[in-house]
């Protein structure tokens, strides 16, 4: 395995891996990113207006992995389509930090 450096010297506040081939992390800075595990590269980034304005504490992929959620300091909750990085849907309930996120599968009869 290789190694990777995060930008901007961030430090990596959360780690979500996929399968063998993709790791996200998120941290100190706005942005979260999707790994290559081979290349060690970032395969796609995401830092927008619409991003995370305050450190990612948490990132989680969908079982599927197709999307990929994060948690940020400030209580807000992205959910985005971890292929494209386009947001998906924007979530805050509350200003408490979201540290900690997982996917689970509701059904109802």
């Amino acid at each position: 395995v290789g190694s990777a450096a995060m930008p901007r010297r961030e430090r990596v506040l959360a780690i979500a891996l996929h399968g063998e081939s993709r790791v996200a992390t998120g941290g100190s800075g706005t942005c979260v990113r999707v790994w290559d595990v081979s290349s060690g590269s970032p395969v796609l980034e995401w830092e927008s207006s619409e991003s995370h304005q305050s450190s990612v504490y948490t990132v989680s992929f969908s079982k599927g992995g197709s999307w990929l959620a994060s948690g940020d300091g400030q209580g807000v909750v992205l959910v985005a389509d971890s292929n494209t990085g386009s947001l998906v849907r924007r979530l805050q309930e509350h200003n408490m930090p979201v540290r900690f996120g997982t996917w689970r599968i509701w059904i109802c009869a």
